[in-house]
């Protein structure tokens, strides 16, 4: 009578995510499908494209911008001696700005108007130029040389944000892969235990199996029934979590994605990552802006020095012209800011070129040791799958050996646990697997690259 009771609040507290799993079978999502989902409907991917919005703007707001000023002016001179003389004047000057050259143009055109009609009209022509101190514009050279590799480096950076994105929908994915795979597994061993009860009781009714073997099997289902109910419990968790997150239909569960059997080919992928990774090309890119804010920063230590060239024409009674050129010097007398911000920048670029040194012995350690638990997991793998076939064997003897009384109840139930821990270890290493592949792909920065591939190896287990 007890069992029976268990057994009715077994089903009114397992059927309602039984039939919420398998309600349709049609309702199935792969990976890839999973990830545009995520994609469509994640705040999180939002952000990121909203990051990757800005990029282009980044450089105009690290460099100077070119410049094209007009400005005009016109007024009336009033001689308070006579007013008659008094007159209207206008100017208009235009001036301009090269930064990447370092170069100073402008020009202005003044006409003064007496009271007897005549113009008297002025323009003036300039050029200039740094010829020490930015020289011809060197240093705005290397700001907008260091703001295009900033510019690559946030670029990079969002591409990481991806990835890390990307890696947390997929573990997501393979959480919920893990929990629909011990549900089938525990259901499909409380049907077994089921079954096995009732053949016990049956054989019980014919007086063939004593009372213990009946309490045997009554353990063997209500230990099954718990582990059953636990299992149900994880996917209901995990697939609420996805539902709400994706916003997916109900009916839906996880097509469990393929298992490839390979490891990776370390030196070719390291060498690949160490060469055009992203990690490593941001690395080089920071390296490179380091040694562009020394330059810059040495160049302010420099004295300055304009040269000009003008050319000026007035006209009046008789027009004349002047032809001319001049040099600006600037020579500050202490400069204790400029050499601090030089040495500091000397300091934090043997700092960065040390750091990434260290970088790159730690990053080819933590490689070594991620694909040396990839080999090792691989072989558990392997080696679960053998034990299934086997276990399973070993399940299917005892049964037929039980059946013809060679073997106890005990026994076939030992056989039957077994297998069950056989089964849940296999898919433990496979899940681990799946993780540990997913961590590869993500340190050597081909995780985002390796998306378009996933299609061609996801079937339905």
């Amino acid at each position: 009578m007890r069992l029976n009771n268990y057994i009715f609040k077994f089903f009114l507290t397992v059927c309602p995510v039984f039939f919420s799993a398998y309600a349709s079978e049609t309702n199935k999502i792969d990976l890839p499908e999973f990830l545009k989902r995520a994609a469509e409907t994640v705040v999180k991917f939002e952000e990121i494209l909203t990051d990757e919005l800005s990029l282009k703007y980044q450089k105009n707001l690290k460099i100077s911008a070119h410049e094209l000023i007009i400005k005009a002016k016109t007024g009336y001179n009033l001689n308070l001696g006579s007013v008659a003389s008094s007159c209207p004047d206008i100017s208009c000057s235009l001036l301009g700005q090269i930064p990447k050259y370092g170069i100073t143009a402008g020009t202005t055109f003044n006409a003064d108007f007496s009271k007897s009609g005549t113009i008297s009209p002025a323009l003036a022509v300039s050029f200039s130029a740094p010829v020490v101190r930015n020289v011809l514009g060197a240093t705005e050279r290397l700001q907008a040389k260091s703001a295009d590799n900033e510019t690559e480096i946030l670029s990079r950076r969002i591409i990481e944000t991806y990835e890390e994105f990307y890696a947390v929908m997929i573990n997501l994915y393979y959480s919920w892969c893990a929990a629909r795979l011990k549900y089938d597994t525990a259901r499909g061993s409380w049907t077994e235990s089921r079954r096995l009860l009732d053949n016990t009781l049956e054989k019980s009714r014919r007086s063939i199996a004593d009372q213990a073997d009946v309490a045997r099997s009554e353990l063997q289902f209500l230990e099954k029934t718990d582990s059953l109910l636990s299992a149900s419990n994880e996917y209901a968790k995990y697939s609420e979590e996805v539902f709400l997150l994706i916003n997916l239909d109900r009916n839906t569960w996880p097509v469990i994605p393929q298992m490839l059997l390979e490891e990776p080919r370390f030196e070719e992928e390291y060498r690949d990552y160490t060469n055009s990774g992203r990690t490593y090309t941001m690395l080089k890119l920071l390296t490179e802006n380091s040694r562009l804010e020394v330059l810059m920063q040495k160049n302010t230590l420099l004295p300055g020095a304009d040269a000009q060239i003008y050319y000026q024409m007035q006209s009046g009674a008789k027009t004349d012209h002047y032809l001319g050129t001049s040099i600006n010097f600037e020579f500050p007398v202490f400069r204790e800011k400029n050499k601090a911000l030089y040495e500091t920048s000397v300091i934090a670029d043997q700092k960065l070129r040390l750091n990434n040194g260290y970088t790159a012995v730690t990053d080819r350690i933590t490689l070594v040791k991620l694909h040396s638990d990839i080999q090792k997991q691989l072989e558990l793998y392997k080696n679960a799958g053998k034990k299934t076939v086997l276990a399973q064997k070993i399940l299917t003897a005892a049964e037929n050996d039980y059946r013809y009384g060679r073997f106890t109840l005990q026994q076939l139930i030992t056989a039957i646990n077994d297998l069950e821990t056989i089964n849940y270890n296999r898919l433990s290493a496979e899940i681990a697997l799946f993780r540990l592949n997913v961590e590869w792909l993500s340190r050597t920065d081909r995780l985002v690259s390796s998306l378009g591939s996933l299609k061609k190896n996801d079937h339905v287990k």
